[in-house]
């Protein structure tokens, strides 16, 4: 106990000398005083004016210390310690000053060292592995995500630090475990780099290079001046070669460029203003690598940029999706399914999915524009050929709150019928692996090697938001068309790794609408009747999602979400 008193004391004057601390009377109670840091973290977290002071951060900071300095046995004390460490962190990414990073750094493993029985002491020593992982310490990272499973072995964070861990197992493999690029085998052939395509706004940027097969690429970041690169191998230019410079200019990147490195590498560079953070995945049928790149919050005040009052209050790496969504949901994207040379799924008597989904989604956002008053993009308003990892990009440039993806479902067994919802994540049957399959475009050998990264991506998105979502979706949908129709089964909320919501940064949906392939489906399908139902059956699905997460958002500002 004297040990303890110590450590505390000891932590107390260290606090002390990080800056002047706030002062209040003697006579405020902690729930007065808790009430007060809640509030000034709120403020913080919902202004982006706030955000780019850093004193705003560091008064901020100060209050949660001075609570934690004079209750630290208590629970709102224990949740102040914590937050502290949150903070700093979050000052650290914006400013990359070294004493931010130390603060959060040292506020977790006083966490764990004070507190070893909370429930958030596995929370602390997992955000520690996140630092160093962000930071590129890969040791250090796997030495964490290995003490919460040693030292928390029934904490909520060990099934977060096991898939850590295989992530980053994975990635060494990837990157072949060490800093050499491999050389060419004898008789090995040379993949052709056919392209580059990309989309961008002010705080997002996709990088899309096609590929006419599998490659392995390492990746790596440098400074002076700032830039990532990415190697892919074996791998030669195409021809005719394809543009080996190309101009962004947003607020994330200067430009990107494409070279033969080596006789069997070739380096794709991305020239970096200031970024959040990026990731890379790859896709099959046709083969190609995407880069995702994230700005900084500072990216939608650029000089010029469009402002609206969606953009003043979007999204940033530091505020909850929840607390972003509760503002108010003003725009989704509407994702009609196939288009142009590819029909999707086709049925008994001709019934192509592209042309049901394209009449489905234009029905769709025309209820929504007139009865939600919500902003309204479509990534097909016509019969035409989009790439899956295009219709996520449209959604992520345009800022979206939300992103639908419209389909109709099809089976090799005749008497499959039905509705369901699909959110991101590992499939959760045979059946949506097969689903996956065919929206994918690809085979079920390839879902089976996707769901083996798919850890990684999966820790990055807003699956607990799009699972609220496809569960109000489908509910609203199955509801509005059983009161009409007989025989609707309702297949339920399901999930599995669909390529176009891979990097998607709103909660993202995958609507199977019916069974195009059954026979009777097929015919109600045909009818605009039907269509309208389905159309009114999603917007009463999203309207009530809005509705919720206006509620939640209330609920949660009444604490501050720790436990």
């Amino acid at each position: 106990m004297w040990i303890k008193r110590r450590r505390v004391l000891s932590l107390v004057c260290l606090m002390l000398l990080w800056g002047p601390l706030l002062v209040w009377s003697a006579g405020d109670t902690l729930r007065v005083r808790e009430q007060e840091v809640r509030e000034l973290y709120y403020t913080l977290k919902t202004s982006t004016a706030r955000q780019e002071q850093r004193i705003e951060w560091l008064r901020t900071i100060r209050a949660f210390q001075l609570l934690w300095r004079d209750y630290p046995q208590t629970a709102a004390g224990k949740r102040a310690l914590f937050t502290t460490g949150k903070l700093a962190f979050d000052l650290y990414r914006r400013f990359h000053k070294a004493e931010d990073l130390q603060n959060a750094i040292r506020a977790y493993r006083w966490f764990i060292t004070l507190y070893p029985q909370s429930r958030l002491a596995d929370d602390a020593q997992f955000q520690l592995g996140e630092i160093a992982r962000q930071l590129g310490d890969v040791s250090q990272a796997q030495e964490a995500y290995k003490a919460v499973l040693q030292r928390y072995p029934d904490g909520d964070m060990r099934p977060k630090a096991a898939a850590r861990l295989q992530e980053l197992s994975l990635r060494q493999a990837w990157r072949g475990g060490d800093r050499e690029t491999p050389s060419r085998r004898a008789g090995e052939r040379l993949q052709q780099i056919q392209g580059i395509r990309h989309w961008s706004n002010q705080r997002y940027t996709r990088v899309v290079v096609d590929v006419d097969g599998p490659v392995q690429f390492r990746t790596n970041r440098l400074t002076q001046p700032d830039r990532l690169y990415l190697d892919l191998f074996p791998a030669r230019l195409g021809y005719p070669t394809p543009q080996q410079a190309l101009a962004i200019e947003n607020s994330q990147l200067k430009g990107i460029r494409i070279a033969q490195n080596r006789p069997a590498v070739v380096r794709v560079v991305l020239d970096i203003r200031q970024i959040h953070s990026y990731q890379i995945f790859t896709l099959n049928d046709p083969f190609r690598v995407v880069i995702d790149v994230l700005g900084t919050d500072r990216d939608a005040d650029t000089p010029g940029s469009r402002r609206t009052a969606q953009q003043a209050r979007k999204r940033s790496p530091h505020v909850s999706l929840v607390q972003q969504l509760g503002l108010g949901v003003q725009k989704v994207v509407i994702d009609p399914g196939h288009g142009g040379k590819d029909p999707g799924a086709i049925g008994p008597t001709g019934l192509q999915e592209k042309d049901v989904v394209l009449d489905i989604g234009q029905k769709l956002r025309r209820l929504i524009e007139r009865e939600l008053g919500w902003e309204v993009v479509m990534t097909r308003d016509g019969d035409h050929f989009l790439a899956l990892e295009e219709r996520t990009a449209i959604a992520n440039s345009h800022d979206a709150d939300l992103f639908i993806s419209l389909h109709a479902n099809a089976s090799p067994r005749r008497e499959s019928r039905g509705i369901e919802t699909y959110f991101l994540d590992l499939a959760s049957s045979p059946e949506a692996m097969e689903t996956a399959a065919r929206e994918n475009s690809t085979s079920v050998r390839h879902i089976s090697d996707l769901q083996a990264i798919l850890q990684d991506l999966l820790l990055n998105t807003k699956r607990n938001e799009s699972s609220r979502l496809a569960g109000a979706v489908q509910t609203a949908l199955v509801s509005a068309l059983q009161k009409r129709y007989t025989r609707i089964e309702n297949l339920g909320v399901k999930q599995a790794p669909f390529y176009v919501l891979l990097g998607a940064e709103m909660p993202s949906i995958l609507i199977e609408t019916s069974f195009i392939s059954h026979p009777a489906e097929e015919k109600r399908l045909k009818k605009e009747a039907y269509r309208l139902a389905i159309a009114r059956g999603i917007l009463a699905g999203l309207k009530r999602y809005a509705d919720q997460t206006r509620r939640l958002v209330s609920w949660q500002q009444q604490g501050m979400g720790a436990r």
